[in-house]
């Protein structure tokens, strides 16, 4: 199970059968009878369960494409799509669009590169024979979609769906329990809160139900340098800084070598170093919104390796006692399927979760601005599209005779054979029949779309509170605002996030009480301002803050005892 979360009420279930018949879609996007196994219960849906709502009066049903309304394929009021229950499940038909998206889902389902398709419903009967047995007896069908998904179980059509955290409360709040008792605040949230989303796109964010924009997920949100720069100069700034380990007591605090997190330092898993892990965590955390490791531990209760989960891995549930449960499908190879799901608590694994709407789960920053990132990619895609077609003209071709139809048509092809498209740029160019040619230049429209580029930079680098020098955007740059930059970085942009990850490893690692703590040393990052470091160095020293000795140890030399200590200046009286 591949989980995704959102707030827009619907179930939606994957199904890995599709293929192509001429201009047509076909397949099934839900099969009847077949036990799927959905976190803690497993859940089949009953021959019928889509009969009532197929013969509602005016149902429209709308074919899409990854649960996009902005990307429409057919529907059921114009004849489009055609719905049926048959004696497999829930049969479906669609007429292909002539257009482009219409065009490359078909091309993609040809080749074999689609994963399914899926459906999203409201559920208005369901039964549970057993606490761990979910019936769905009638739903309301409200969408069907293409989308680029993994097959859960290989011996049915149907694919695992994915539930938010608010949606596992209402499913369990529904859930019969021994004895009748009656989960109260979670019934409560089941009747704020009882439809449910399930949606198999593997890790799509951003709301497509609320937003205009487009979804744009993790892959293609990193499409945008600005995002991968972004990303990469916080993860990968904040894993070359040093950690230790420290112990504190009533005389202050020393440093504890020997204990097993300063191992975790050295190598938090057989695969990973600590740059690496760390690196790997804080872009699951920017990209996703959370990242999860596994802790694991020895006989003796000591920490010996922190092993990382993909986030489109966990599924998350709300247990009847208030803990969190994190249901991981780990992978049985790297490049492989996955295995069956194995549950851990919150105090198990290691979670690190970007700022929260609910307490609960992190959520991405790409969700929470669907349209800047959209529109981003919508000028990517343009501005990639005038370089690969050359479709802006250069300049205008004129002649003081009049041309025939025929001989117009012919000139403007045969200019557009020699001279359009990025292989021909800068041909010399010849003309005949008295034929000028006149440059123009640059569009106001292009202008304002390279405008518009450059303020995005600025707009995606404040969703991750990064300055632009940062990410060598220098447009806006002088020395003195420069260097600022870094220091704002520094003291706006990584050190929430050394917090987080200290906080975090308190929690989860050390246990609550724990006389043992991480620290990140934010001084590393002078590491590579050799003159600001020996500036420090100095006036810690003349200050009596530090020995040459240990001065010389921070830089990695052999000490050379106190008769070699070489005064810089006046010590305080």
């Amino acid at each position: 199970m591949i989980p995704s979360r959102s707030p827009n009420g619907l179930e939606v279930r994957a199904a890995a059968e599709l293929r192509a018949a001429g201009r047509r879609l076909e397949g099934h996007a839900a099969v009847f009878g077949c036990p799927a196994p959905i976190g803690s219960f497993t859940e089949t849906i009953r021959a019928g369960a889509f009969r009532a709502s197929l013969a509602t009066p005016g149902l429209d049903v709308l074919a899409l494409v990854d649960h996009d309304p902005g990307r429409l394929l057919a529907r059921t009021s114009s004849g489009t799509l055609r719905l049926a229950e048959d004696g497999r499940g829930l049969a479906f038909s669609l007429d292909v669009p002539d257009t482009q998206l219409g065009h490359d889902v078909l091309a993609l389902a040809r080749r074999g590169d689609l994963g399914g398709c899926s459906f999203g419903f409201r559920v208005q009967d369901e039964a549970w024979p057993a606490r761990d047995q979910r019936e769905l007896r009638a739903v309301d069908l409200v969408e069907i979609s293409i989308v680029h998904a993994f097959p859960a179980y290989s011996q049915t059509t149907v694919q695992a769906r994915a539930r938010g955290t608010e949606a596992d409360a209402a499913i369990l709040a529904r859930r019969p329990l021994p004895g009748g008792a009656v989960m109260g605040v979670l019934a409560r949230l089941a009747r704020f809160l009882a439809p449910e989303l399930r949606r198999g796109v593997v890790g799509t964010v951003g709301f497509a139900m609320m937003s205009q924009a487009p979804a744009v997920n993790a892959r293609l949100a990193e499409n945008l340098s600005t995002i991968t720069a972004c990303v990469n100069a916080i993860s990968s700034t904040i894993g070359t800084l040093p950690a230790y380990v420290y112990q504190q007591d009533v005389a202050g605090r020393t440093e504890a070598p020997t204990h097993p997190v300063s191992r975790l330092i050295r190598a938090p898993n057989v695969r990973q170093t600590w740059p690496d892990w760390v690196e790997w965590t804080l872009a699951q955390c920017l990209l996703h919104g959370n990242a999860l490791s596994i802790i694991e531990w020895d006989g003796a209760g000591r920490v010996t390796a922190l092993v990382p989960v993909p986030w489109q891995n966990v599924l998350v549930s709300l247990l009847p006692n208030g803990r969190l449960a994190f249901d991981v499908v780990q992978f049985i190879a790297p490049w492989g399927g996955t295995g069956q799901p194995t549950r851990y608590l919150d105090d198990e694994v290691f979670h690190l979760k970007d700022r929260s709407d609910d307490g609960f789960l992190g959520r991405s920053r790409l969700s929470r601005a669907p349209d800047v990132l959209g529109q981003a990619h919508a000028l990517q895609e343009y501005q990639a599209g005038v370089w690969r077609n050359n479709a802006t003209p250069g300049g205008v071709l004129s002649t003081p005779s009049v041309l025939s139809p025929e001989a117009a048509e012919r000139i403007a092809q045969s200019f557009k054979d020699n001279y359009a498209g990025t292989g021909n740029a800068r041909k010399t160019v010849v003309l005949e029949q008295g034929l000028t040619w006149t440059a123009m230049a640059v569009s106001p429209e292009d202008a304002e779309v390279l405008a518009s580029r450059r303020f995005t930079v600025e707009e995606l680098c404040r969703l991750y509170q990064v300055p632009p020098p940062i990410v060598q955007d220098y447009s806006h740059g002088t020395f003195t605002n420069t260097q600022q930059a870094a220091l704002w970085f520094a003291q706006l942009t990584l050190t929430p996030w050394v917090r987080k990850i200290e906080a975090e490893f308190a929690r989860s690692v050390f246990g609550d009480g724990a006389e043992f703590h991480l620290e990140i040393d934010l001084s590393g990052l002078m590491r590579g301002d050799y003159s600001a470091r020996w500036a420090a160095y100095a006036i810690a020293v003349d200050k009596g803050i530090l020995t040459p000795d240990e001065v010389r140890e921070a830089e990695g030399y052999n000490p050379r005892g106190d008769a070699a200590r070489v005064t810089t200046g006046t010590p305080d009286a």
